[in-house]
């Protein structure tokens, strides 16, 4: 009992710690980096980009406060914090980007994973990479990513603390709670973005505490996988996409599955709440998993990927009238 009011407490702290620190950072506009609209964007308005270090912020505050040890989690974090604040100031080139992401993500895993083979460090480190830069390319309407944070690390606490990990429960509760104190000023229409220091960085915890869980045997691989299922599939079909096309995969566009929803009509509400709805699905999907015999979880794996498979063509189907419609 004590220990699930040390939960929640932690919870609501990270929550109302992150929304303050937010408020006090939009009054500090001209501070923070500023994401000015252009061909590519889906907003029309410039807006502040503060969420990265109003979420890093609580998370370093409130993790000095509570006893936790995941080594070298959250020190990694802020360094990919401090690399994309500056990026969201000057626009760092695509290789001083790759070179801090690499450098951080094999520190952690040197550090954290020494106990494991070699080439399940080499993956993890590639996994790490595009866990980051998979949450930076889906950070492109109100409110997605930093709700994706609040759902995703939210089911990784409650897999934690069934599982009696109380490190890794803390842990995730803090990154949770930290997003949803800022989903206050993200919600749509947005006062204030999360910025390359606040997507970046989420997407390395995303990875970072996903493989933490598998190696302490909290959960499967399988899990992390399913809990960020919508942000996955998107982002990597979408990536594969623009390469078959012959198209840069780092330059900015609008031809993600959420992008284009809004494109042919959907406000930003609309969107994040369908995605929500999709997200929680995942979620609880995850979380059954492990108990349900092989057969069910080969009924839920397909399902998910007929779901997956469905909802995409669906899309593109729209998009395709849209473009019909549009000569």
């Amino acid at each position: 009992m004590a220990k699930d009011l040390t939960l929640f407490c932690v919870t609501l702290c990270a929550v109302f710690l992150s929304t303050g620190l937010s408020g006090l950072f939009l009054k500090k506009r001209r501070s923070f980096p500023l994401d000015r609209p252009n061909a590519r964007s889906l907003h029309g308005r410039i807006v502040p980009q503060i969420g990265g270090v109003a979420i890093l912020s609580s998370i370093l505050i409130l993790s000095s406060m509570v006893k936790v040890w995941i080594p070298v989690l959250f020190p990694v974090a802020a360094f990919l914090g401090l690399i994309s604040f500056v990026d969201d100031y000057i626009s760092l080139s695509v290789a001083i980007r790759l070179a801090a992401q690499f450098l951080a993500a094999s520190f952690f895993v040197t550090i954290g994973f020494s106990d494991i083979e070699l080439w399940v460090r080499c993956l993890s480190i590639l996994g790490l990479i595009w866990g980051m830069n998979l949450f930076n390319f889906m950070d492109g309407a109100d409110g997605l990513a930093t709700g994706m944070a609040l759902i995703g690390f939210g089911a990784y606490a409650l897999a934690a603390q069934t599982e009696g990990d109380r490190d890794l429960a803390l842990v995730s509760l803090l990154v949770s709670g930290s997003a949803g104190g800022f989903l206050v000023f993200n919600w749509p229409p947005a006062k204030a973005f999360l910025g390359d220091a606040g997507s970046i960085p989420l997407g390395f915890l995303a990875g970072a505490i996903g493989v933490e869980g598998v190696r302490r045997g909290v959960w499967g691989w399988e899990f992390p996988f399913m809990v960020f299922l919508p942000f996955i599939g998107d982002a990597t079909i979408t990536l594969f996409r623009r390469i078959f096309r012959g198209e840069i995969p780092w330059q900015a566009h609008r031809s993600h599955y959420y992008q284009r929803l809004i494109q042919t009509g959907w406000n930003h509400r609309t969107l994040v709440l369908w995605a929500y709805a999709l997200m929680v699905v995942c979620a609880v999907a995850a979380l059954a998993f492990p108990n349900l015999s092989r057969s069910g979880q080969a009924v839920v794996f397909s399902g998910s990927v007929l779901v997956g498979i469905s909802v995409a063509c669906h899309i593109d189907s729209r998009w395709n009238k849209f473009i019909r419609g549009a000569k």
